[in-house]
């Protein structure tokens, strides 16, 4: 196991992939820890140019197809985070191009959210896609990153990944927080960078060990396999 302190840009950023494995519970966050995501990046985005925000941990382990061009990992923790961040990008892309917004050279635009927080752009199938859930949440997700309004999705959606994105397409309109400030903001996110060691640690072991005294989980989520 080895753990490194990074901002959150240089976990996501490149031909990489995270997948949530099949021991791992739905995406569960409500409107109120987006709020409190939210708050965070606007604090972040108001902060010291060197200074940074410090959001949690993020663990995982490599999965089966690792290589020089296309790194693909097992999520151990830190899924709610993951997936609400992304939920996040996709609404400020959305909100980008609705608006029409343009900002600095150096700001965000509907292309470089694709390319830095949503899609491999040289990848295609199921590759394409930064982040990879479980069941009907990853069929909204993957929905949501091609550019789909939640109303045509081709399938019930997951009811809490499509509030998360209502969540943060109002609070953008809203503007207490200008694109340029979120991407900021997003860029300022410190996480503790947790890789385990797939010879020596036993990811699912980690996941019921480091949920032990966090939110309870469901028996069926523990019995997965």
């Amino acid at each position: 196991m080895k753990a490194i302190n990074r901002p959150f840009t240089e976990i996501i950023n490149g031909n990489r992939q995270f997948i949530i494995p099949v021991f791992q519970r739905d995406f569960s966050w409500t409107r109120e820890q987006c709020a409190q995501l939210w708050r965070d990046v606007v604090r972040a985005s108001r902060a010291e140019a060197d200074s940074g925000h410090f959001m949690g941990s993020i663990v995982y382990v490599e999965a089966d197809v690792v290589g020089a061009a296309f790194q693909s990992w097992l999520l151990i923790d830190g899924q709610q985070r993951l997936t609400t961040l992304t939920v996040l990008m996709i609404a400020l892309r959305d909100h980008i191009q609705s608006t029409e917004w343009s900002g600095t050279e150096e700001g965000p635009t509907t292309e470089r959210v694709d390319a830095y927080y949503l899609k491999n752009l040289q990848e295609s199938g199921q590759r394409r896609y930064k982040l990879v859930l479980r069941r009907r949440d990853d069929a909204t997700l993957q929905g949501l990153v091609s550019g789909k309004h939640p109303a045509e999705l081709d399938i019930e959606p997951s009811e809490l990944l499509v509030d998360a994105y209502e969540f943060f397409r109002s609070v953008l309109q809203e503007g207490e927080c200008d694109p340029e400030g979120v991407y900021r903001g997003v860029a300022r996110l410190n996480v503790v960078d947790v890789t385990l060691n797939r010879n020596a640690d036993n990811p699912q072991l980690v996941f019921e060990s480091m949920n032990s005294t966090g939110v309870d989980l469901r028996q069926s989520d523990l019995v997965r396999n």
